[in-house]
C-alpha cells in the first residue's frame, strides 16, 4: 500500500499484468481487489472497486460491491463476463453464481447449494470452486488447487470435492446404538439438534429453517431409516461445453450435498465427477 502525493489517503499497489507475457505479477495472497482507483476506503466510506475476490482456501468468494437498480444490468453482465473466463480455466471445478444474477449458461444458482439466506453481510456475487485430483482409490487423499500459501501435505479445505464432504461422525454415550454403523447421511446441521433432542431441550422459533434432522437411527432404540437417493443436477453448456454438476442426498425432507464439479462435453456422455 503506498501514498501518492500528499494526499491522506492509502492507495493499493497496482499489479502489472503484460499482455502476452507466460510469466507477470500477481498477488501474494489470493484476495484481490479489481476496478475502480484502488481507494482504501476510510471508516464510514465504501469502496469503488468492481470486483472483489477473497480467498478461501479451496475456493474462491467473489464480490461485486457497486449495487444498487442503476448497477443491476451492468453487475448481471459483468457476471456473465468473469463466469465465461473463469469456466475456460483448468484449476476452476464448478460454479455457483446469486440468484438475482440470472442464469448463467456453464453455472448453477447458489439457492441450489443453500447459500442465499437472510444474513445481513454481502452475499458473493460468485462462489469459484477449485480442481482438485485424487491419489488412487483413496477417496479422501486428493490433490487440491487452494489460493494460499501452504504447500504439499500442510492440509486445505474448502473445495467441493468428495475428500472434503465425506468425513467420519462419532457418538459414545448411553444413548446411542453400541457398535452401530450409520449408513445414512449427516452433516454439522444434525449435530445440534440431536444433541438437544437426547437433552430434551427445544430451539427457539423464527431462526432459520435449515436446522437438521435428529440422527434417530442411532439412537438407542432408533429405527431405520430408508436409504437415502442420489441426485444430480447440471447447468446449461457453457463456453466450450463446461457444465456445473451437483451431486447431493435427499433424505426425508432434508439435503445432503456430496460434491460439485465441472463437466466438458469432451469427457464423456453423461455429466460426472471425477
Amino acid at each position: 500500500i503506498y501514498a501518492p502525493g500528499a494526499e491522506e489517503t492509502s492507495y493499493y499497489q497496482p499489479v502489472n499484468v503484460p499482455e502476452g507475457e507466460r510469466f507477470s505479477q500477481h498477488p501474494q495472497w489470493g484476495h484481490a481487489i479489481i476496478g475502480g482507483s484502488g481507494k482504501v476506503p476510510r471508516e464510514g466510506e465504501t469502496t469503488d472497486a468492481d470486483v472483489l475476490i477473497a480467498a478461501n482456501g479451496g475456493s474462491d468468494l467473489i464480490y461485486l460491491p457497486q449495487e444498487g437498480a442503476a448497477k443491476v444490468e451492468s453487475n448481471k453482465k459483468l457476471a456473465r463476463a468473469i463466469a465465461d473466463f473463469l469456466l475456460t480455466q483448468d484449476y476452476v471445478d464448478g460454479i455457483f453464481v446469486r440468484d438475482d444474477l440470472g442464469d448463467i449458461p456453464g453455472t448453477l444458482p447458489m439457492s441450489a447449494i443453500g447459500l442465499i439466506g437472510a444474513t445481513r453481510l454481502p452475499k458473493p456475487a460468485m462462489v469459484v470452486n477449485f480442481k482438485s485430483f485424487s491419489m488412487g482409490k483413496d477417496l479422501l487423499s486428493r490433490v487440491e488447487i487452494a489460493d494460499t500459501t501452504g504447500h504439499t501435505g500442510q492440509g486445505m479445505h474448502g473445495s467441493f470435492s468428495r475428500a472434503d464432504t465425506f468425513n467420519n461422525m462419532l457418538a459414545e454415550g448411553p444413548d446411542f446404538k453400541s457398535g452401530y454403523v450409520d449408513q445414512a447421511p449427516a452433516s454439522n446441521a444434525d449435530v445440534a439438534v440431536t444433541i438437544a433432542h437426547i437433552m430434551g431441550w427445544q430451539f427457539a422459533s423464527g431462526y432459520g429453517t435449515h436446522t437438521g434432522r435428529v440422527l434417530t437411527e442411532a439412537l438407542k432404540g432408533g429405527p431405520e431409516i430408508a436409504a437415502p437417493r442420489q441426485e444430480i443436477r447440471t447447468s446449461a453448456p457453457g463456453p466450450n461445453g463446461a457444465r456445473t454438476v451437483l451431486i447431493y442426498q435427499k433424505l426425508q425432507d432434508h439435503t445432503y450435498f456430496d460434491q460439485g464439479c465441472l463437466f466438458r462435453s469432451s469427457e464423456g456422455a453423461a455429466p460426472a465427477c471425477k
